[in-house]
């Protein structure tokens, strides 16, 4: 179900962690404000990617295509592996820079430390979907609600 107020919110939330980014990190520049707008926009779309693949996947019929074994082995890759994935905030970072043509992130370090700013922000102001989505999943009897 789209959320525009949470949608709005977690953009509002994306654009200020890419801000903070740069202000503190050398090899970090936005070239604008439309850049940054743009950035916060692609930042999201690995997490709406593999929300809209957690809905798919919830409305296909394992038992008819695949064997079992190969439906839990994808079902813990997608709410393990990718929630991790996404959690580091790398895949948001590559997104924005490469959907962004006024965001450049220059080296390996300035990506390591851009990757730990972003996650303890979002963390912090409770934009981690897909950890919140893997804790709830491992530890509640029934499956969670989806966001």
């Amino acid at each position: 179900m789209l959320r525009p107020i949470r949608l709005v919110r977690s953009l509002a939330v994306y654009a200020a962690a890419l801000i903070i980014c740069a202000w503190l990190l050398d090899g970090f520049a936005i070239d604008g404000p439309a850049s940054c707008v743009v950035g916060a926009l692609a930042f999201g779309l690995p997490t709406y990617a593999w929300m809209l693949a957690l809905d798919l996947l919830g409305s296909w019929e394992p038992r008819s295509r695949v064997s079992s074994v190969v439906w839990a082995m994808i079902m813990v890759v997608e709410v393990s592996v990718f929630p991790l994935a996404l959690a580091t905030c790398l895949p948001g970072l590559l997104t924005a820079e490469w959907a962004s043509p006024g965001i450049s992130i220059d080296g390996g370090s300035t990506y390591l430390w851009a990757c730990l700013t972003t996650s303890v922000i979002l963390l912090l102001l409770g934009e981690q979907q897909p950890l919140r989505f893997m804790w709830r999943f491992w530890t509640s009897p029934t499956p969670p609600p989806r966001n």
